[in-house]
Parts: C-alpha cells; sequence; structure tokens
C-alpha cells in the first residue's frame, strides 16, 4: 500500500475511534424537571395514550403541557401554548393516578392532595449514543392490573438480570418515626400492607403501614420508565414501543441491536398524606390509601409520559447538561429557558367531564370516580356516605387542606438550604442500607400556591372508545417487550442520597 493511502486509512480510523468513543458515555449525567401552577394541571378520566378519544375508568393527576385532551394523534403535545413545567420547551404530559384516603372508622373517602411532582431525566453510561424521543412517542410504566408484590421482591431494571419491578413507593421519615421498620418484619406483601426492599430501608413494594414525615417529604411514588426505542414501531404503540437496557458488562446499559437509546426518566410524585396523619393507626399491618383505579394494595402504581419536547431542545439536554439536582434550567445555554412562576400558574386545563374530587372534602356518594370497587387484600364494598359496615352513624367531616409553614411547600423555583439547615443537621437520620442508599430526601425551601381547577357542571361523560389498532412492528433481537410484567429495574439509582 502506498505510503499516503496508508496514512489515510489510519487517520480515518483514527477519526471513526473518536467518533465513536463521542458517542460513548462512562459515567452518568442528569437533570431535573419541576413543576408549579399548583401542582396539577389538571385531574380527570382522560388517558390519550391507553383510552385515546374516551374515558378512562380512574382518574388521573396530571401535569405539563395545555395540549392534554382525550385525543392527542402524534405530535399533539407539541402544540402546547403553555406549560406547568419550569421548563418552557418541555410541553409533555406525565400522569399518574390519583391517590385517596379510605377513613378506618367510617369508610369515608377523601383526596389526597398532590404534594409534587419531579421529573428526572438521567442520561445513563452506555454504548449507545443516547437521543431525543421520536416525536409523537408515549410510553407506560407499572401494571394498573398488579395486586400482589414481585416475585422475587428484588430491586432491579435490568431485563438481563431477571424479572424489572419499574415502581416503588418511598417513605421519608423523620427521625423519631424512623425506629420502627417500614414494613412488618413477617409481612410477605400479601396480607393488609406491603413489603420491604430488602436493598433501602426507606422504600418498597405496597403501601407501608408507618407515617412518611420527612421534612417536606411525605408518602412518595416512584416510577422508572423504558429507555429503548423500538424505531420499527408506531411510537403510539406503548405496548410494544420500548424497553428496558441491559447490562453491557463495561458498567453500562446498552439497548438491543438497532434500538434508539433514549432518556431515562425517572418520576417522584409527592402525596399530602400528613394531613391524615391523625385519622389511621399505624405499624397495625393495615394502610387507608386507595389509589384511583381501586387499589388498596399500592401495587399497581403507573405512570404515563407523553412526549411534547421540542426535540432540539431535549438533545441539547442530553449533549451538554449535568446540573444534576440543581435542575435543568442551571445548563448554560438551554433553548428556551425557564417557565416563569405566573405563566406556570396561569397554565390549566378544565376536564371536561363534570365530575369533582375537590380535596378536603368526602368523595361524592362516597365512591371513587368510574364507581371503580375496591380491589386487593383490603377490599370491602363501598360504606354508605359517613358510615362503616356496622355503624352509619357518624357523618363526614371535611379534611382541612394541610397548614403547613410556607417554608415546607415545594415550589417551581427550589433553593437549597444552607449547609447547617439540612436534614444531617436536623437529625433527619438517614437510613444506610446493604444496597449503599439512603431513604431520606434533602430538602429546600419551598412553597407553592394551592389552585382549585373548576370543571363545569352538569357535564357529560362521553362513552369509552377503544384504542384503534395498531400494527405490530417487528421484534428486535432479546428486549423483553413481550414479557413486560410492568417490572422494571436494573439498577436503581441512587437519588436517596442525591440533594433536592
Amino acid at each position: 500500500m502506498h505510503f499516503s493511502t496508508l496514512t489515510a486509512a489510519l487517520a480515518s480510523a483514527a477519526a471513526f475511534t473518536l467518533t465513536e468513543a463521542a458517542s460513548k458515555k462512562s459515567s452518568r449525567t442528569f437533570a431535573t424537571v419541576q413543576f408549579g401552577g399548583g401542582k396539577e394541571l389538571t385531574r380527570c378520566r382522560l388517558d390519550p395514550i391507553v383510552n385515546p378519544g374516551g374515558v378512562s375508568n380512574h382518574q388521573h393527576s396530571v401535569f405539563g403541557g395545555n395540549a392534554f385532551s382525550a385525543d392527542m394523534p402524534g405530535d399533539a403535545a407539541t402544540k402546547a401554548t403553555c406549560t406547568t413545567a419550569n421548563v418552557k420547551n418541555d410541553h409533555s404530559n406525565y400522569w399518574v393516578p390519583s391517590l385517596y384516603f379510605k377513613s378506618p372508622d367510617d369508610g369515608t373517602l377523601y383526596p389526597v392532595e398532590l404534594f409534587y411532582p419531579k421529573v428526572y431525566y438521567f442520561f445513563e453510561p452506555t454504548n449507545d449514543e443516547i437521543k431525543a424521543f421520536p416525536k409523537g412517542f408515549r410510553m407506560l410504566a407499572g401494571d394498573t392490573s398488579l395486586r400482589a408484590p414481585p416475585s422475587p421482591a428484588k430491586d432491579n431494571l435490568d431485563p438481563s438480570k431477571g424479572p424489572i419491578t419499574p415502581v416503588q413507593w418511598t417513605c421519608p421519615r423523620s427521625d423519631s418515626n424512623s425506629k420502627s421498620p417500614l414494613y412488618p418484619a413477617n409481612s410477605d406483601g400479601k396480607h393488609g400492607v406491603g413489603i420491604q426492599d430488602p436493598s433501602n430501608g426507606g422504600q418498597g413494594w405496597g403501601f407501608p403501614d408507618q407515617e412518611c414525615d420527612g421534612y417536606a417529604s411525605p408518602l412518595r411514588a416512584d416510577i422508572h420508565f423504558p429507555s429503548c426505542v423500538n424505531p420499527n414501531v408506531d411510537p403510539a404503540n406503548y405496548k410494544e414501543n420500548s424497553c428496558y437496557p441491559s447490562d453491557n458488562g463495561q458498567g453500562g446499559q446498552d439497548c438491543p441491536k438497532g434500538w434508539i437509546h433514549v432518556p431515562h426518566v425517572f418520576m417522584e410524585v409527592y402525596w399530602n398524606t400528613l394531613v391524615f396523619q391523625d385519622k389511621w393507626e399505624k405499624g397495625k399491618g393495615n394502610t387507608p390509601w386507595v389509589l384511583s383505579n381501586g387499589d388498596t394494595t399500592g401495587y399497581s402504581l403507573h405512570a404515563d409520559f407523553l412526549n411534547g419536547w421540542d426535540t432540539e431542545t431535549l438533545q441539547y439536554a442530553i449533549d451538554n447538561c449535568d446540573p444534576g439536582n440543581d435542575g435543568l434550567l442551571k445548563c448554560p445555554g438551554l433553548p428556551g429557558g425557564a417557565t416563569s412562576e405566573d405563566e406556570m400558574k396561569a397554565c390549566k386545563v378544565t376536564c371536561p367531564l363534570g365530575e369533582s374530587d375537590a380535596i378536603g372534602t368526602p368523595m361524592p356518594g362516597n365512591k371513587l370516580l368510574g364507581n371503580n370497587p375496591f380491589s386487593g387484600y383490603q377490599a370491602a364494598p363501598y360504606a354508605a356516605p359517613g358510615g362503616s359496615d356496622s355503624d352509619s352513624s357518624v357523618a363526614p367531616q371535611p379534611v382541612a387542606p394541610v397548614k403547613a409553614a410556607e417554608a415546607d411547600r415545594p415550589s417551581t423555583t427550589m433553593y437549597a438550604l444552607p449547609a447547617s439547615s439540612k436534614p444531617e443537621a436536623q437529625g433527619a437520620n438517614p437510613q444506610a442500607n446493604p444496597g449503599g442508599h439512603t431513604a431520606y430526601t434533602s430538602v429546600y425551601n419551598i412553597h407553592t400556591v394551592i389552585k382549585t381547577i373548576t370543571v363545569p357542571a352538569g357535564g357529560v361523560t362521553p362513552a369509552p372508545v377503544p384504542a384503534p389498532p395498531v400494527a405490530k412492528g417487528k421484534k428486535k433481537e432479546d428486549c423483553t417487550t413481550t414479557t413486560r410484567r410492568r417490572h422494571h429495574r436494573g439498577r436503581r439509582h441512587s437519588h436517596r442520597a442525591l440533594d433536592y
């Protein structure tokens, strides 16, 4: 070979190696998105992913862009004119089943206020190039049909290591409350209360029977979404369009060959359970919480994501940003910039169904919206309003909204407290465990404004419309989309030790 030709070939190979290396990530980077505007964009029995054009059988707490509606084909989410996200170019929608409190005394059912949500975008170590979500992409995590704990009860997001466990409940606790186990030591998760995560003393599967009273950190739902996308499947086909990456043997996780590696989305949703702290007895192997689908166990925790990102903005964040818990807005040069507090407060969607589950008052007719029956190990018939199975003489009393100090309320703009004010100095007792995580959540000076969403009186509930059939895409290699029990986790990120 001629010397110049050989030189050119070597230079080309070197350039290719450098390009390939540049697309790989040796360590995790991440950023967070926070939400304001009264915390919920709306509360509504709509689900444009599972029930497009129809009505869901259970209530959802929704946040994100105001394009949210019953039917959102294609990239409809990007058409939003405002968002409750503090990042202006994130018009995505995120939603979870709403939470309720069922009084152990008389069966009265109350909505639980959403305290605040927070969404993490993890850019994980991988040999793949991480790309922004395709337009119109949507996905689910968790399984609404589950009423039993995972088997084995193992914290796992890697399908190569067994069944994935994508959702858990986390219970940050004060120093005085953290001495007792979060779940009964002998609980198998099938008889009245959930089951402990053996690698983390502050979390597990199913509702715990202890008080979650960490500083600004009541009961929290944790949901991890898949981060591998099949380019040969319709982005709207949430059942087959995604899966979780697997261990690549090099300290990272890769997607199946030919799939697109997207950000790992993780949602934390805090519920204001402390308003009911004097209304039930802790540590007795029973819990008072009910999800809007009627689940009394908490195993059916799930969440939905519908992409509404400006593609260039998200790709810029993937390629250039690692602000961690300081938030994505701390990324220099982020396109679009911030959503102001006033803009977030003004951004809202009125649910068209004419239903109500106002925070602070018992549920109308003492029933869940959609008349979902209670299910799971604490299933029981609906009690008459104000009554129990044996005594209906107790009248239901409105529950006053929590009167937390302004410093204990979430905000779209969070400011770190001085080091001396962090939980370590307040005696928050981080719960160390074999997995190396801690179960408390570090804190911020936080506040918010509660906004009541009004719905039209006498609204008509449209009949549910079945989802249109979607052509199945070609299965790729060893991705476990066919065994999606909605349990996932190969490696829970160590967010327990992060400063929020």
